[in-house]
């Protein structure tokens, strides 16, 4: 077992590897990179860092909308719509503070708008673990 100054948590493993800790959790979770849970967090080997492959690399950040987008009809780069965090938790069961933590911890698809506001694509609506959580 590594010393413990050889262990990093995911959030430190993350910005080492300049990705966002969130999917560093994917990766252990998914085996693309070893680590250990202890007291409820991950540790990972600092040695782990140089075995970050092609199949580790990160996803590309989702695109901004045009500056000439307005808030109340914003739309994605695929035509999708965009929903303000306020909209997207009064159609679900998610508070605005749920919302904006589920798109920072990527488990809604969300962009930053040329206001810096968070959006949530309407494609998150057809993910599985939210179907469940839309109101009638």
């Amino acid at each position: 077992m590594p010393e413990d100054k050889d262990l990093l948590t995911a959030k430190e493993f993350a910005r080492l590897a300049g990705v966002k800790p969130g999917t560093i959790t994917k990766w252990l979770r998914s085996g693309k990179l070893e680590g250990t849970k202890s007291g409820g967090r991950w540790m990972i080997p600092r040695s782990q860092l140089a075995n970050l492959t092609a199949k580790t690399q990160p996803e590309p950040e989702p695109s901004r909308p045009s500056s000439g987008q307005t808030d109340g009809q914003s739309a994605g780069q695929d035509g999708a719509r965009l929903y303000s965090i306020e909209e997207f938790a009064a159609m679900t069961y998610l508070t605005e503070l749920g919302v904006e933590r589920w798109i920072k911890a990527e488990r809604l698809i969300g962009r930053l708008d040329s206001s810096g506001n968070w959006k949530v694509d309407s494609s998150s609506l057809r993910l599985p673990h939210i179907k469940h959580l839309l109101r009638d």
